[in-house]
């Protein structure tokens, strides 16, 4: 075997520097950047937590709710929503329950036959005096002519006639004038009966002036009682926000504490605090785990600082809105 030893060059020429890949560091900075604003955003929510109270709410325009206090048949319903009306105009007509009929009143009855029967008498009576007169104005001229033979016997039972007639006819006349004032009277009196509430249609008239904000029932369509069939909204109706909050955190909360408001758009607002609800519900349910009972909601209710902020608020009505409070 025969080795052959190949000839090395050495040179002095400068190697120069290698090569330098800069991706590694930008994915460094990129990492580290990232990782920072993590921990920033757990330091920010571990320091807002300890500061300051964050919860929900929903921005709650005062309504009035239009219903029956006994259910029916809607026969009218005249009005539509984003209408404005004016204290007593009417909203909705429902139908009696039953149509009741008004038992005879027999002494009326009897009264306005009374009443037709004298007038007819009256009638009757001045027909007659006519007659009379007419007879006397001939008999005057059969006695000028000397006609008659018996003329002082005829004039004696003239006059008696004549008088009895005037007579029948003056109290006919105040009898009549009786029975009229004695059938307004009656009238009247029947007239403010009391009429069952089951027999006469309801009508529903707005209270005050609002706006009709919703309609939930139709023409010829049936309604329960209390059920809303119209809900308004008063004008210059107060607004308020219901804000939620946990029962531990209810130690922060006091009346007239401001409070700052995220509406959902992002525009920012603050309102005060006017009342505390010891539940967010009239009657809450009690949630129990285990033996230990479950904490329940605290209900809040904030108003506007002034009339801008009123104003600006009824814009977001129903809308759910963030809200926070400093510990």
């Amino acid at each position: 075997m025969k080795l052959r030893n190949r000839k090395s060059y050495l040179t002095n020429l400068p190697e120069g520097s290698a090569p330098v890949n800069v991706r590694p560091k930008i994915t460094q900075i990129i990492y580290f950047s990232i990782l920072g604003l993590i921990v920033a955003y757990i330091i920010s929510i571990g320091i807002g937590r300890l500061l300051y109270l964050k919860a929900g709410g929903q921005v709650e325009v005062e309504k009035t709710l239009i219903s029956s206090t006994r259910g029916g048949h809607i026969s009218s319903l005249k009005v539509r929503e984003g209408q404005h009306l004016q204290k007593g105009d009417l909203i909705v007509r429902i139908d009696a329950i039953k149509r009741c009929v008004p038992e005879e009143n027999r002494p009326l009855q009897k009264l306005r036959l009374d009443i037709a029967l004298n007038e007819q008498r009256i009638i009757l009576l001045k027909a007659k005096q006519a007659e009379l007169d007419k007879l006397q104005r001939g008999g005057e001229l059969r006695r000028a002519l000397e006609l008659e033979r018996d003329s002082v016997s005829y004039g004696k039972q003239f006059w008696r006639d004549q008088n009895k007639l005037t007579s029948d006819l003056v109290l006919t006349g105040r009898e009549l004038e009786l029975q009229h004032v004695q059938l307004k009277d009656m009238e009247k009196d029947m007239r403010s009966q009391i009429v069952p509430a089951e027999c006469r249609d309801e009508v529903i008239r707005a209270p005050f002036a609002a706006r009709v904000q919703v309609v939930r029932r139709r023409v010829q369509e049936f309604t329960k009682r209390g059920e809303a069939i119209v809900i308004l909204t008063r004008n210059n109706a107060p607004v308020r926000i219901e804000a939620y909050f946990t029962e531990d955190e209810l130690k922060y909360i006091t009346l007239g504490k401001q409070i700052d408001v995220t509406f959902p758009d992002g525009v920012e607002s603050s309102g005060v605090v006017k009342a505390v609800y010891s539940s967010a519900y009239s009657v809450p349910e009690r949630e129990w785990k285990g033996y230990r009972p479950l904490t329940s909601g605290v209900r809040v209710h904030l108003f506007p600082l002034n009339k801008g902020e009123e104003i600006n608020w009824k814009q977001y009505d129903r809308m759910e809105v963030k809200v926070r409070a400093e510990k």
